[in-house]
């Protein structure tokens, strides 16, 4: 019988000399980049799992403020001093089922929600307070035992992953597009021809500016498929 476990973590950080950048240095012939602002960051997170399904749940509540905005002015600033941090979510959850159909056959689903967060659009002089939108994805990957392990060699697995499954529609970083990268496939490295270089997904664009600073970004349906060495469960880190 798989036992239940409730982890519950409290956190207090304190930032001080983070990075900034200013295009007018104290004097001339100075770095443009200065080590000013100061910030604070509390949460607490919460994740519980267990039962036969392997049933895991999550979530964090995260409070951060700006507590100096160095050399920063008005409400496009990268740093504004009582507001919070850019890009980070002040309530974030998750969930994730694993069940294994077979001896050596698991499934697992796993959703992720990430709430709203600050941002800035940079396309414009000054920058433009944004905010980005809260989005759901959802993931679900397959792993199929193919080689066990002996003597000591680790076995090898077949793991084939579909991402963002409902097609969601976001963005990590205000004006810039998603990296898409299509279907991928890896073999150990015993098993590559001695002159081949490793494989190399062509087709997956790098990140890049919107011209309008408005584009979203869409992580399509993308499924990868994998020759790897068995992890201890599937796509465990």
């Amino acid at each position: 019988m798989r036992r239940s476990r409730l982890s519950l973590t409290g956190f207090s950080q304190d930032y001080r000399d983070l990075i900034q950048y200013t295009f007018s240095p104290l004097a001339q012939g100075d770095p443009n980049y200065f080590n000013v602002a100061k910030a604070r960051s509390r949460g607490l997170e919460v994740e519980a799992g267990g039962g036969p399904v392997q049933l895991t749940a999550s979530y964090a509540w995260l409070d951060t403020e700006v507590e100096d905005a160095g050399f920063d002015e008005g409400a496009g600033a990268t740093f504004v001093e009582g507001e919070p941090l850019l890009r980070r979510p002040r309530h974030a959850a998750g969930a994730t089922a694993f069940v294994r159909v077979a001896e050596a056959v698991g499934l697992q689903l796993s959703a992720r929600r990430t709430g709203e967060r600050s941002d800035r659009d940079f396309s414009t002089y000054p920058a433009t307070p944004v905010t980005l939108a809260a989005y759901t994805v959802v993931d679900l990957s397959a792993e199929a035992g193919i080689a066990g392990g002996r003597g000591g060699r680790p076995g090898f697995a077949l793991t084939v992953r579909g991402e963002n499954l409902l097609g969601a529609e976001y963005q990590e970083v205000w004006g810039f597009a998603a990296e898409v990268a299509p279907m991928c496939g890896s073999v150990p490295p015993t098993a590559r021809p001695t002159r081949s270089s490793s494989p190399r997904c062509s087709g997956s664009p790098s990140a890049s500016p919107s011209t309008k600073g408005r584009s979203l970004k869409r992580t399509r349906k993308r499924w990868t498929s994998d020759l790897l060495p068995s992890p201890s469960h599937l796509c465990g880190s």
